[in-house]
């Protein structure tokens, strides 16, 4: 586009949650180390729109000017199935906003291990330009455990062509974090911004959390009642909650209290209102898989 000046801006932060420490940020090198980029390349070389990213616990194996596209499986108006995006011959967690180019409008995907997912997408008349203004937010959260095989987290962006088609591209100074202990939440951001005549007609901050947590060993799942009597007590080992799970009658409240292997516990309660509940459980290599289990209150 004429007269387009565009900016890709990467950034690292990380905030400790931990007691006494809240909102008190280090110094890059404590905590933070950066990726190892693909020499004379970066984002901003590309024309296209930055619109999320995509996230591996080992640096991509990808040469300077390489590109992952996206495979996608369409949607199926008839049972409606969401279309389905895979990046082939990559092991990681996507994170992005696409615009689907027809009706469908814009499909936000997060890879299911992600939990807190949100995506903000506003389409705004530019009388400046005569044209619209488009601004996307999202973000997510990768649960890792605070030791393991794995000691780092790298994003990489995800643009968009025009005509729709979806990849992952090496970057100078993609982000990364590492380090921290368990209440520890590290943050990478991707921030895109496009200007036309001085007005922004297309703006995205893309943001990644890795929250640090304790490795389950145990879940257990209690159905209280009003008066505060158990009415069913189930343990699970992590990993192995059914997909639905239904309170007795009477129910009115139901404690999810969760075991740790370095024997802390923590304890979540859920109300009528909760439609569900998620549990992790470790994958061998310290990334923790989130599992959600729909509660049937009926």
């Amino acid at each position: 586009m004429a007269g387009m000046r565009r900016k890709l801006v990467v950034t690292a932060v990380v905030a400790l949650l931990m007691a006494g420490l809240a909102g008190c940020s280090l110094p890059w090198g404590s905590v933070l180390h950066p990726a190892t980029p693909a020499p004379g390349i970066t984002a901003s070389r590309y024309g296209d729109k930055l619109i999320g990213i995509y996230a591996t616990t080992a640096p991509l194996d990808l040469t300077p000017d390489q590109r992952v596209y996206a495979t996608i499986t369409p949607s199926d108006d008839v049972d409606g199935t969401m279309p389905a995006y895979a990046f082939k011959g990559l092991d990681g967690f996507a994170m992005f906003m696409a615009d689907m180019q027809d009706a469908t409008g814009t499909y936000c995907h997060a890879d299911a291990s992600l939990t807190d997912v949100a995506c903000d997408y506003s389409l705004d008349d530019e009388t400046a330009t005569g044209g619209t203004s488009t601004s996307l937010a999202m973000a997510g959260t990768l649960n890792m455990a605070p030791s393991g095989s794995v000691n780092f987290v790298v994003g990489y962006p995800i643009l968009q062509t025009t005509d729709g088609r979806v990849y992952v591209v090496n970057a100078d100074d993609s982000p990364a974090v590492s380090a921290g202990s368990i209440g520890a939440t590290m943050t990478m951001s991707l921030a895109d911004t496009r200007t036309v005549g001085g007005v922004t007609v297309y703006s995205a901050v893309i943001t990644f959390n890795v929250k640090l947590r304790a490795v389950p060993s145990q879940i257990t799942v209690l159905a209280m009642s009003g008066s505060d009597v158990v009415l069913s007590h189930t343990d699970y080992a992590p990993g192995t909650l059914p997909d639905e799970i239904r309170p007795p009658a009477g129910t009115s409240y139901i404690i999810v209290k969760t075991e740790a292997a370095d024997s802390s516990v923590s304890r979540e309660v859920l109300g009528p209102d909760a439609p569900s509940l998620v549990t992790y459980a470790a994958r061998g290599d310290g990334v923790l898989i989130a599992q959600t289990t729909t509660i049937n209150w009926a």
